[in-house]
């Protein structure tokens, strides 16, 4: 995440531009090998072993992503650190959808920290009478998604102060 590079499924990821290349590889026979040892033998079947000896990221899966459809209406902004998303939602299917698109002109705008509160949002320290709340209750029953991986690792974030 700090070098913007979203996941990718390919064994190469190349950004000429800024003379980035990235490998995911796995070898074959450093995976058996580890999965004879000790450790191998005790992670067996769980999800650390699949991370640690497999390369298969644990945090990086497709629940949850998918694209803003046109006819959502958008719901509000907040702002957490330095990045504004804003939450749009589609009536037709009850779900949220999150991007960093907004509508600067809506007076349902958040911050989240005292060095996110502009002018012209609402700094947040409950869920009470904003609809920040309605965010959290999709958010819970699995009703929220998000454009990419990026995004989606970010709004966990952001939605870690209200959801333990």
């Amino acid at each position: 995440m700090y070098f913007n590079i979203k996941p990718f499924k390919q064994r190469f990821y190349v950004d000429k531009t800024r003379g980035l290349v990235v490998e995911q590889y796995t070898n074959k026979a450093f995976v058996e090998a580890k999965k004879q040892s000790a450790i191998g033998k005790l992670t067996a079947g769980t999800t650390y072993a699949e991370y640690s000896i497999e390369n298969k990221s644990y945090l990086d899966n497709d629940r949850f992503i998918a694209p803003k459809p046109s006819k959502c209406t958008f719901n509000c902004a907040i702002d957490y650190k330095g990045k504004t998303y804003g939450f749009w939602l589609d009536y037709k299917n009850g779900n949220m959808y999150v991007n960093y698109q907004y509508d600067p002109d809506s007076p349902n705008r958040y911050s989240l920290t005292k060095d996110d509160h502009t002018l012209n949002t609402f700094l947040v320290k409950n869920l009470n009478n904003t609809y920040i709340k309605n965010i959290v209750w999709l958010f819970r029953a699995g009703c929220m998604y998000f454009d990419n991986q990026q995004l989606k690792a970010q709004v966990y974030e952001l939605l870690s102060y209200f959801v333990r």
